[in-house]
């Protein structure tokens, strides 16, 4: 009999909360006015514009689409192989890929301190903190890299 009171008193308390919990989406007011809504523009993020190698004060290597699709790589630092003066340290696996870049940047350095800033669409890719490397990347994601070397690349970027 007292599992029967305590049935019927658990019911009744879930009925209750059922009752209470939807008498405040039925209190909300659906009058939505379309004046009050407002449309974002698209947003592009870009950085500089396009230049002529030839008229830029510094040394530029660009690794085309046709070039990351014949070297068939695997990770950024089969991309990078091939730039000279760039040195990739570590690995796409377990603590990630450092750069080195004429001697700047290393693999005690890597992240915000190693002095390389690298854009992802324009977009600085910052360092990820839960990992030693600075760069897990797959290579398909990109149509085209470009490695700036030289004094001059820091009064494009900072």
């Amino acid at each position: 009999m007292r599992l029967v009171k305590s049935r019927a008193a658990v019911l009744m308390c879930g009925v209750a909360l059922g009752v209470v919990g939807t008498q405040g989406a039925l209190a909300q007011t659906s009058n939505v006015n379309a004046s009050n809504v407002t449309v974002l523009a698209r947003l592009v993020i870009g950085a500089g514009a396009p230049k002529v190698a030839i008229d830029t004060p510094q040394a530029v290597t660009v690794v085309n689409q046709a070039d990351i699709d014949t070297l068939q790589a695997t990770s950024i630092s089969d991309v990078l192989e091939t730039v000279p003066g760039v040195t990739i340290i570590g690995s796409e696996r377990i603590l990630g890929e450092s750069f080195n870049i004429r001697g700047i940047g290393s693999a005690e350095t890597s992240g915000d301190e190693s002095r390389i800033i690298v854009n992802v669409d324009g977009a600085k890719k910052f360092y990820e903190q839960y990992r030693m490397g600075s760069f897990f990347s797959d290579p398909e994601l990109y149509k085209q890299v470009e490695v700036l070397r030289g004094p001059a690349s820091s009064t494009l970027y900072g």
